[in-house]
């Protein structure tokens, strides 16, 4: 990729990505949207215990997980990023989800059970934190490691990560992230606006 294609990936961001943040904002209500459509369960336990999906994932976004997840592997999110554009942070922050969710459906017939009962039992935003600070820490580790077969015992979480998101979020596209950010945006720059506007006047 020449740096000139970087550039116009990186211009796929929304305006304002970093400051005044507008951009991160509207992209931190899509990412919500859609874990709310997609991934229910956890979007509908979150609403319960009142955790706040932004406080982990903000970070992601700001940062393209590089200082979220050991180096060599955030760096391959940057590759997805350079290669995919912006929804690929979309896909890999629900592969997150997805592989730390309750019951999780591959190939229509097995149950992949991947820490989910912990997200579950979550209660406030740093209980949230901590899990997340774990997975990232154990990328490397083995994603199956009680298996008897060699070549599943091979592969990493990390690996997982990659995997999951591009074959069961491919949904994710970049017109739906266009069509979300559209609907959105108006509703924070406002939010923005008024917000702006009290803390000025204290």
């Amino acid at each position: 990729m020449s740096e000139e294609q970087a550039f116009w990936i990186c211009d796929c961001l929304p305006p304002g990505y970093y400051a005044p943040m507008h951009g991160t904002l509207l992209d931190q209500r899509v990412f919500a949207s859609l874990v709310q459509r997609c991934l229910a369960i956890i979007y509908n336990h979150f609403i319960t215990v009142d955790v706040q999906l932004s406080v982990a994932s903000l970070p992601w976004f700001l940062s393209l997980f590089i200082n979220r997840m050991p180096t060599i592997f955030a760096f391959r999110i940057v590759d997805c990023f350079f290669c995919k554009g912006p929804k690929a942070l979309f896909q890999v922050g629900f592969g997150i989800s997805y592989n730390l969710s309750l019951c999780v459906l591959i190939h229509d017939s097995a149950i992949l059970k991947i820490n989910g009962e912990k997200l579950l039992q979550i209660q406030d935003d740093g209980g949230f934190l901590n899990l997340m600070q774990d997975y990232f820490a154990s990328l490397g580790d083995s994603a199956h490691p009680n298996s008897s077969d060699p070549r599943a015992r091979a592969i990493t979480r990390f690996q997982e990560l990659l995997l999951v998101p591009f074959r069961e979020f491919s949904v994710i596209t970049d017109d739906l992230i266009l069509f979300e950010r559209k609907r959105s945006r108006h509703e924070i720059i406002h939010s923005m606006y008024l917000h702006g506007q009290v803390y000025s006047k204290q």
